[in-house]
């Protein structure tokens, strides 16, 4: 390798050292640090043959990462995989590796019940019309949202 496919690997190591990411969001990134288009298709093509890049694998830590830190709908996960150029046919695989784990109505009454907590100097009305605001901005539609609500204060 030459002196500047060297430091466009680096470059991509120190990356994905940070976080996994995707094909598309490396190329972006080596294109913008002003990488040659030879340059970056060989170290692209060389990371992909030693798994370091792998869309399958970034796809799958993401959904790992987003259920885990800041949970959204299912619908909102793949529009953002699909924004980091990650393809349908991935997403869809990896989708159902983790079918039990991509569930709206669980994610949402999880939210709910780690947020429960920020009404309890408001009435029920209030708590509740809270709850569903904020489960729409977490991309949630308007159904789901008030079943997972009365269900949560069924109990």
């Amino acid at each position: 390798m030459n002196s500047s496919a060297e430091k466009c690997k680096k470059y991509v190591l120190r990356l994905i050292a940070l976080r996994e990411r995707s094909e598309q969001e490396i190329e972006k990134r080596l294109e913008r640090a002003g990488y040659d288009g030879s340059v970056r298709m060989n170290v692209i093509s060389t990371l992909k043959k030693e798994k370091l890049i792998d869309d399958f694998k970034f796809a799958s830590a993401w959904i790992d990462s987003r259920l885990r830190l800041n949970p959204r709908a299912v619908s909102i996960v793949k529009e953002e995989l699909i924004c980091k150029g990650v393809s349908e046919n991935i997403i869809e695989r990896v989708f159902l590796d983790k079918t039990g784990e991509l569930d709206d109505r669980v994610i949402a009454l999880k939210l709910i019940k780690n947020k429960s907590c920020f009404g309890k100097n408001i009435s029920k009305e209030k708590l509740q019309i809270k709850l569903f605001r904020f489960l729409l901005s977490k991309g949630f539609d308007a159904e789901l949202a008030e079943d997972v609500i009365q269900e949560n204060f069924r109990k």
